[in-house]
């Protein structure tokens, strides 16, 4: 529902960036029914050791989105456990949850 968002990427990516960002904002105009403005930061960059996404800004920086495949790998990581788990070691009848 925001007016305004700031995109921060990585140097190598602002170019991709640009070139998506105004179907980015088509789209959320259209879902959202209001105009959005989209500022990509030119000065401060996420790290070049991350494997790619973005982050995403609003509200003076109180309202944070972290869309980079690193962190979406470690909420993979952290939901998958319990099914790794299993499959490594095989199903553990003495735990509360076992099915």
């Amino acid at each position: 529902m925001e007016k305004e968002v700031t995109v921060y990427c990585r140097r190598s990516d602002v170019d991709l960036v640009r070139a998506v960002v105004g179907s980015a904002a088509s789209r959320y105009e259209k879902d959202m029914k209001h105009k959005v403005t989209i500022n990509i930061d030119g000065q401060n960059y996420l790290s070049e050791e991350i494997a790619g996404g973005v982050e995403l800004a609003a509200n003076e920086g109180r309202i944070r989105c972290v869309n980079t495949l690193d962190s979406r790998l470690e909420q993979l990581q952290t939901a998958m456990l319990p099914e790794i788990r299993t499959m490594l070691f095989g199903a553990n009848e003495s735990r509360a949850f076992y099915n």
